[in-house]
């Protein structure tokens, strides 16, 4: 019989156990390494932005001590609010903004700070502009390193608030970061007398101190009053991207929708009215989602949000909303599929449909370029952008920047009324916090069943006063009924509004 104390027995349980903390040991390390290794990689990261500026120290205040363009490998060093320090492939230590940069951080962070707006600071002294031009006239001198809220941009400039009024600064002249200065006016000097406003329905409240007031509706308008920052003025309505606005010292004009805000619900109420004659019911309307499956559309700084999936929500959402109402919808797409441009316009074609709708979510390489943009190809179809675009500044809630001329394949190979929509801008952190939620999508929904309403109301009415009997199905007859030079675009092809 055996015995647990043979020499041969404890010989095999020295080698089992030495086995065992052989395998202990080799397998912390392992884990060792393998935690090294990752915390190695994630150390390293890529410039993503055109140019970085690398600084001495976690501010902008802080000299610039180098230059990083767009595919630059740094490694982490150390984080401060939202500063990095860095270590470039070239041997260089400095500071760069987080939210430049890919690296990975708390996602909820990100969309919290979202949303805040963004600031200028300038890089050397120059000068402010009236316009966005530079032959425009001159409104101040701005120092280097001077701070200043971003209220809008437009093609290379930066529109400012600076102390009292406004200007525009070239954007190769400032440094972007998020965030928003406390800026406080002296509300004595707004006019007391507000008693006029009883008087009208809605009002329009100033956002900017300085906001212009505008002969006409248009970017470079006489300039007829300066508001004063929260100075109230009565709703007359709206023009293009400006609010039809009356100061209580009478004074008239048009104010830039960026730059006020407004409680109107006239263009609601034009749509409530219109649905006491016109419905939907007979209409068809295809909603194109854009992009879709291996083309991603514009991809959000969080890399997980694509344009392709916005545009998705945004299309269910009014397919519903309309079919509520009555309509029929055909969607070029259903799911996360892929379908070419000239397969869209021929959907729309081959079904005869009385209205052609593709949704887009903008990108550009300035991250404050924010608000959303309405566009045709056909003059027959500036109607129907109009009271789209009308409905848009009403409920949207980002900001708008009118209609324009565009020669995109969808809306230039449709044969009936078309429009692409852009909704916002996937490159501004504050706009994808905007739109991306459901209650975006059911706005949008609202806003395109009202404009298609007030549309259909107008055109229906056109086609009962015509001696000609055009089947609805007929969508090139009825284009002609629809007089095209009374409904001008506020800007000529390829002019963007701007204050």
């Amino acid at each position: 019989m055996a015995h647990d104390d043979h020499p041969d027995n404890k010989r095999k349980q020295q080698r089992t156990l030495t086995w065992l903390y052989l395998a202990v040991v080799a397998t912390l390390f392992f884990i060792a390494v393998i935690l090294i290794w990752k915390n190695e990689k994630d150390s390293y990261k890529r410039v993503e932005t055109d140019t970085v500026n690398l600084r001495n120290g976690p501010g902008i205040t802080y000299d610039i001590k180098t230059q990083a363009k767009a595919g630059t490998h740094y490694r982490l060093i150390e984080e401060q609010q939202d500063w990095q320090k860095v270590l470039l492939d070239n041997g260089q230590a400095g500071w760069i903004p987080k939210w430049l940069t890919n690296a990975s951080w708390d996602h909820k962070q990100q969309t919290d700070e979202a949303g805040t707006g963004f600031i200028a600071t300038i890089l050397k002294k120059t000068e402010a502009k009236q316009d966005a031009t530079t032959s425009s006239k001159k409104v101040a001198d701005v120092d280097k390193d001077g701070k200043y809220n971003i209220l809008f941009q437009q093609k290379g400039w930066l529109q400012v608030q600076l102390n009292q009024q406004l200007g525009w600064i070239k954007q190769e002249d400032v440094e972007i970061t998020p965030g928003h200065i406390p800026y406080q006016t002296d509300s004595s000097t707004i006019a007391e007398d507000q008693t006029f406003l009883k008087n009208y329905d809605y009002t329009v409240t100033a956002e900017a101190d300085g906001a212009h007031i505008r002969k006409e509706p248009t970017a470079n308008g006489e300039i007829v009053k300066e508001a004063k920052l929260k100075e109230n003025f009565a709703y007359l309505g709206q023009s293009g991207a400006f609010y039809h606005v009356k100061a209580s010292d009478g004074t008239e004009g048009y104010i830039a929708n960026w730059l006020a805000s407004s409680n109107s619900k006239l263009m609601e109420k034009i749509a409530e009215d219109a649905k006491a004659t016109t419905t939907l019911n007979q209409k068809t309307i295809v909603i194109d989602a854009g992009h879709g499956g291996e083309d991603p559309g514009a991809i959000a700084q969080d890399n997980t949000t694509y344009e392709k999936n916005m545009t998705m929500n945004t299309a269910n959402a009014t397919k519903a909303a309309l079919e509520a109402a009555g309509a029929k919808v055909i969607m070029t797409r259903s799911d996360d599929t892929f379908v070419e441009l000239a397969d869209r316009a021929k959907i729309a074609n081959d079904n005869q449909v009385d209205a052609f709708i593709s949704f887009h979510y903008d990108s550009a390489e300035e991250k404050t370029a924010s608000g959303t943009t309405l566009y045709y190809y056909q003059d027959s179809s500036i109607p129907l952008v109009k009271t789209l675009q009308a409905q848009l500044l009403e409920q949207g809630p980002l900001p708008n920047t009118g209609f324009d001329y565009a020669n995109y394949q969808v809306l230039r190979e449709s044969k009936m009324v078309a429009t692409l929509i852009e909704l916002g801008y996937m490159s501004n952190p504050s706009d994808v916090k905007v739109f991306n939620q459901d209650s975006y999508y059911k706005k949008i929904a609202k806003a395109v069943v009202d404009g298609l309403t007030v549309y259909f109301n107008t055109r229906d009415d056109l086609m009962k006063q015509s001696d000609t009997n055009v089947p609805p199905s007929d969508n090139d007859n009825q284009e002609n009924l629809i007089s095209e030079r009374d409904d001008t675009p506020l800007t000529e092809p390829g002019d963007q509004a701007t204050e």
